[in-house]
């Protein structure tokens, strides 16, 4: 169950980074996103679609020497900003980095939208969006593993 934790915590951190890079001025166009304040708040299915990611960790692990990620994660990363985007909004957080347990090359976290081109929604989006923060849901998950297989 550690292991699970500790990716949901490192695929979190990648997309808290990818958001930095949007936030710093270079938005992709997002449009049809559904992202506006009447979406539906996103449930514990999207740190279950985040875990999905999880191809992406040896791209991004700081000392990595691939030049591009494994074959399974930009489909991985572009299916979840189409299906799910919401879900991205739940990584919005203040140094998430800080619990995740392993080093993450940040150059290579943001970078990754771009070498997989794929586009993620503007951070303004997620205004609307009522969300529980990661860290609360992270402790639940810790107190109640079962969460994910439901």
């Amino acid at each position: 169950m550690a292991t699970k934790q500790r990716v949901t915590i490192v695929v979190a951190t990648i997309f808290v980074l990818t958001f930095c890079r949007v936030a710093t001025g270079q938005e992709p166009a997002a449009v049809g996103l559904g992202l506006g304040p009447s979406a539906e708040a996103p449930t514990a299915d999207c740190f279950t679609n985040l875990l999905n990611l999880s191809d992406c960790l040896t791209f991004v692990e700081a000392g990595s020497n691939l030049t591009k990620p494994v074959k399974a994660c930009c489909p991985e990363l572009a299916g979840l900003v189409e299906s799910s985007p919401q879900c991205l909004c739940n990584l919005l957080g203040k140094n998430a980095t800080a619990v995740v347990g392993m080093d993450i090359d940040m150059k290579r976290a943001l970078n990754l939208p771009t070498v997989c081109n794929v586009s993620t929604p503007p951070v303004t989006l997620c205004s609307g969006i009522s969300f529980v923060p990661l860290y609360l849901f992270l402790l639940d998950l810790v107190k109640n593993p079962n969460h994910l297989s439901t």
